[in-house]
């Protein structure tokens, strides 16, 4: 069952924690399996761009909670 489910987002988009407000890149995604699926979200610590020397850190994002970000300065 799990090869049949896709997921809405890829490695590399930019999206948004839904409940939280925030906004990171996707490293990875995962499909559990129960069919859950989960991103690795790279979270910056400077919300305002990727290129500033900012050192991010990933966290699970349940697919639940993820739409895409409106955020430019992270794409």
């Amino acid at each position: 069952m799990k090869e049949y489910i896709k997921s809405r987002f890829s490695k590399g988009d930019v999206v948004r924690n839904k409940q939280t407000g925030e906004d990171g890149k996707i490293d990875s995604v995962s499909i559990d399996d129960d069919g859950r699926v989960t991103y690795a979200v790279h979270l910056p610590t400077d919300p305002h761009g990727w290129e500033m020397g900012t050192k991010g850190f990933d966290v699970p994002w349940d697919d639940a909670y993820v739409d895409t970000s409106p955020n430019e300065h992270l794409k």
